[in-house]
């Protein structure tokens, strides 16, 4: 009776811890766990070698609503958070996230979606969903030269036969329809209207107008500006401004007017930078007739054209070299370009560039 009862009592705790999830057998498919809301992410989680104009993206599952998408919800970090613009394309269930500027060699990111992110029924991600990847190692990535857009052949061998560098986009130039022309081969948006911030000197007057453009640009009257949530305009530096200059072209304001630009002349632009060889009175400024670069006095009237972003591929726009700022805004001042300090040889064995002696 005793042994009967004690088989009773072995069967029915048995049936107590699988009621409770014990020691039982896992009966949990695969299929029954919740897979994760994202289909796909770019870069990979735990990715190296990263490109370091890297633009990061999540694909979803389900359609999402995009309002919850949003530089709060999707973020990149690298104490502190990366600034950058956030978008979410409803066709292909697409997030991304967009660096305002390149991302530091050598170093790892952290990409976060995190539950404020809603379906298109409202439901919240369960959980926060995040990865990591690694960038370039340090100088592992060189610039490259575009090509001058010059095609005709004058002698064997010359630009025209060679034909090196990078090759144009086409089409070269998007017009967004707001005033803003994006040159899509160094990635700067430049001010579509190239006349309408006028003439000014190089140490007053035309920063005087970036700063109206950035600050009150209805004053400005410029053709069809209406992204006026822009306020980081700058003078372009030279190797910025160059960048315009078609090689095959007879007049390379012509040109530019036909594609997509107006009110481009052909005189002599400002450059922020200013000319080494007498910092205190003259500045380089580009020709956009012949492409031809020239210093000119800082004193004298020269017309103005706005420029604005961080260079990006296909071909990378350097920096000048210059490091001292002979006024806010200038180009010692935002040293914009491609960072190319890393040619010191301590860096390319690896150390930081920001930690790197100019």
């Amino acid at each position: 009776m005793k042994t009967r009862a004690r088989r009773i009592l072995m069967v029915w705790l048995s049936l107590l811890v699988v009621a409770c999830g014990g020691d039982g057998d896992d009966t949990t498919k695969p299929d029954d766990t919740p897979s994760s809301p994202i289909a796909s992410n770019y870069p990979p989680g735990n990715a190296t070698d990263v490109d370091v104009d890297a633009v990061i993206t999540a694909t979803f599952r389900e359609d999402m609503d995009s309002s919850t998408i949003n530089a709060n919800t999707f973020t990149l970090s690298y104490n502190p958070l990366v600034p950058g613009t956030v978008g979410y394309d409803p066709g292909t269930r697409t997030a991304s996230f967009t660096p305002d500027s390149l991302l530091a060699y050598s170093t790892t990111y952290t990409a976060t979606i995190t539950t404020g992110v809603k379906n298109s029924s409202g439901v919240p991600l369960a959980t926060n969903v995040s990865w990591t990847f690694a960038t370039k190692a340090t100088g592992s990535g060189l610039v490259d030269l575009p090509g001058t857009g010059q095609t005709a052949v004058y002698a064997s061998g010359d630009d025209g036969d060679v034909s090196s560098g990078v090759d144009w986009p086409a089409p070269r130039f998007t017009d967004h329809g707001n005033g803003t022309v994006t040159d899509e081969l160094t990635g700067l948006m430049w001010l579509k209207d190239a006349a309408c911030l006028g003439f000014a000197d190089w140490n007053f007057g035309s920063y005087r107008m970036i700063d109206t453009l950035n600050l009150d640009p209805a004053s400005l009257g410029c053709q069809e500006y209406t992204a006026t949530f822009y306020s980081d305009w700058r003078l372009p530096n030279v190797n910025e401004i160059e960048s315009l200059v078609h090689a095959g072209q007879e007049n390379t304001a012509t040109w530019l007017n036909g594609q997509g630009f107006t009110g481009v002349q052909a005189l002599d632009y400002w450059s922020s930078t200013t000319a080494s060889r007498d910092p205190g009175g003259e500045a380089w400024s580009v020709n956009m007739w012949i492409g031809s670069v020239t210093y000119n006095t800082k004193g004298g009237s020269r017309p103005i054209w706005a420029v604005r972003g961080e260079t990006k591929k296909p071909a990378l726009v350097w920096q000048t070299g210059q490091v001292t700022s002979y006024r806010a805004g200038d180009d010692g001042d935002l040293q914009e370009g491609f960072f190319w300090r890393y040619l010191n040889p301590r860096i390319i064995f690896g150390m930081n560039p920001t930690n790197a002696d100019p």
